[in-house]
């Protein structure tokens, strides 16, 4: 960490030597539009949410492989890999499990029924517009799953000019990434296009992956009353899958496809209401092969969806919504099994003048198989001065048993037990709270502190019915407490129109409480820390990773010891429309693994041309 401090002390001192102060250029998106946290378009600074955002501009020039590498330096996220390129990426946020986290495309759900989480690597940044981070419970607007917050990938659906895109980079490990993408406008008719190939061979044995996506947008504005967006994407690859050191597999292959559609329609009545529909529809295939036998599985989700939403005058603004979702899996565990959802949600908004802000919202969902759940969250900013602000939240959210927890058939493995799913399992609960403050000056600095906690009760926990009796069955049950607290802390800096830099930091506390241990993968410090600086067309980034110590079981008898891991980026332009970039990640080659038993690569090296017309 000293040696990241000298570097950065230096360049910032070199900068001060050479460069003069010029205006500060928009770094820290307090007036960008937001949708997330309360379906409705709102600058960042009015939401009644934590949220923070990932920008098109952001994911093209970071040269991300994923979803999850593009928001792994936000505050509150870790994201837990398991080896190279294509290898399974798990989300926490604010120590909430992955299947806690829910991940929305355009604010539609797209966690699996089976798993109940999204595995983040599998998820491309072609043709994407932004990425919005919501930390905190969002089940009184988006239902199961929104626990620790949810991460909604938003696609592109305006063009600006007809343009063409291609990319490609090479690095360690015989890797490479290939993309293009395609936006014109045609009248009142535009499409965006996208694709990419990624290859790798990968670090250990039996890590090649491949994989293919190809996804776009249709919009067509009808009138000023009337737009149409479609959305449409398909995916495939092929991952061999090595497992942990300690019991390798050299075989072992998964098989990934998606394909899936989403039309939205909005109606603008007047100027103050608006009328929304959503259809989406997806089929998933999630295949494992191995040499003891294949497992097999394709799910369908159906998702219909239309909301109302009223602004009068800007003082109330009235968010009014209904949900059906029907979801089919069949796999070759548990067999075929389907579940609807009926949901209604309603938001209400009362802005007194720009000082007070109130928001209230509750939810209703019925499930075909667990029953019902009710959410409700209220929330509050105060703007104590036009650059000091308070935001405080409390709510309810609510984590879905999964397919498996159900339905899992009796199965005797003999020595390794006897286990058999549960269909009376209710939902896990949890009650949250946040409250935090935070300062701007103008565009030069942001400071924002946030104190938050979760209390998880009826946790589904897969245990022995008799733990005196070696041969019980096991079955899952609501036996589990839990929670979380810390404070979430994040700073950025813009000294200079060509410098910019930024800390996030979470201290963490979480407990098992019936165990009285702390809850694995859940570090008690994660700090991210780095810079920008552009001078001449050449761009230089530095990012720099801390982890804590982390218990990798849930009695706390083994851990991953502490590290830091740092990136430098190097982006030169050529030419108005060719940039070359070399990115060298991990540079001091630090050993180290976010989950026990998969090794994650050493220092690798990446380089890469982009050219657009």
């Amino acid at each position: 960490m000293l040696k990241i401090l000298l570097i950065l002390s230096l360049i910032v001192g070199n900068i001060f030597a050479e460069e003069e102060v010029k205006e500060s250029k928009d770094v820290f998106q307090l007036d960008e539009i937001v949708v997330t946290g309360s379906r409705t378009e709102k600058l960042i600074r009015e939401e009644p949410a934590n949220i923070s955002i990932i920008s098109k501009e952001k994911i093209e020039s970071g040269h991300f492989k994923d979803v999850g590498e593009a928001i792994s330096n936000l505050p509150s996220v870790n994201v837990d890999k398991y080896g190279t390129l294509g290898s399974s990426q798990s989300v926490l946020l604010r120590g909430i499990s992955s299947k806690g986290t829910l991940v929305l495309l355009n604010g539609v759900p797209l966690n699996g029924s089976y798993s109940g989480d999204v595995d983040l690597s599998s998820l491309p940044l072609d043709n994407i517009e932004r990425i919005e981070v919501l930390r905190g419970p969002a089940s009184s607007l988006y239902g199961a799953n929104a626990v620790g917050g949810a991460i909604n990938i938003i696609t592109k659906n305006k063009v600006e000019r007809p343009k063409i895109n291609l990319s490609g980079s090479y690095g360690t490990f015989n890797t490479s990434d290939l993309k293009f993408s395609f936006e014109n406008k045609f009248n009142d008719l535009s499409l965006n296009l996208g694709g990419s190939y990624k290859h790798t061979d990968g670090e250990r044995v039996n890590s090649k992956y491949d994989a293919y996506n190809l996804n776009g947008v249709f919009a067509h504005n009808f009138s000023n009353l009337n737009n149409i967006k479609i959305n449409f994407g398909g995916f495939k690859s092929e991952l061999g899958t090595p497992g942990t050191e300690s019991a390798p597999s050299t075989d072992t292959k998964q098989r990934t496809e998606r394909i899936y559609s989403l039309i939205e329609d909005e109606l603008n009545i007047n100027e103050d209401m608006n009328l929304k529909f959503k259809l989406f529809g997806a089929r998933n295939i999630l295949n494992y092969y191995t040499s003891y036998g294949d497992t097999l599985g394709d799910e369908k989700n159906l998702d219909f969806e239309t909301y109302y939403n009223y602004n009068l005058g800007g003082i109330n603004t009235l968010v009014l919504g209904a949900k059906y979702r029907y979801d089919v899996l069949e796999q070759s565990d548990i067999g075929n099994k389907n579940a609807t959802t009926k949901s209604i949600y309603l938001q209400d908004t009362l802005d007194l003048l720009g000082s007070w802000i109130f928001t209230g919202s509750v939810r209703y969902d019925n499930h075909s198989a667990y029953g019902n759940s009710i959410n409700p969250s209220l929330s509050l900013i105060y703007n104590i001065i036009d650059n000091v602000q308070i935001k405080a939240g409390i709510g309810t959210s609510f984590k879905a048993p999964t397919f498996a927890d159900l339905y899992w058939p009796y199965q005797d493995l003999g020595m390794y037990g006897i286990y058999e799913g549960n269909p009376n399992i209710a939902p896990e609960k949890s009650t949250s709270y946040d409250i935090g403050i935070s300062y701007e000056l103008e565009n030069f600095l942001f400071i924002k502190e946030t104190y938050f906690r979760n209390d998880m009760k009826d946790m589904i926990e897969w245990a022995q019915v008799d733990p005196n009796d070696l041969n019980s069955k096991w079955t899952p049950s609501n036996v589990g407490k839990a929670f979380t607290y810390g404070l979430e802390s994040e700073l950025k800096i813009a000294p200079f129109s060509n410098l910019t830099g930024y800390i996030t930091h979470i201290w963490l506390f979480s407990k098992d409480e019936g165990l009285d241990k702390e809850l694995p993968y859940r570090p008690k410090n994660k700090v991210n820390l780095g810079i920008e600086y552009d001078i001449f067309g050449q761009k230089l980034n530095v990012d720099c990773e801390y982890y804590d110590k982390r218990f990798t079981n849930k009695y706390n008898t083994r851990a991953l010891p502490n590290f830091i891991k740092t990136n430098v980026q190097l982006t030169s332009k050529i030419l108005d429309n060719l940039t070359l970039t070399l990115k060298v990640e991990n540079v001091e080659n630090v050993p180290y693994q976010l989950r026990y038993g998969y090794p994650m690569p050493g220092r690798t090296f990446n380089v890469g041309a982009n050219f657009s017309f």
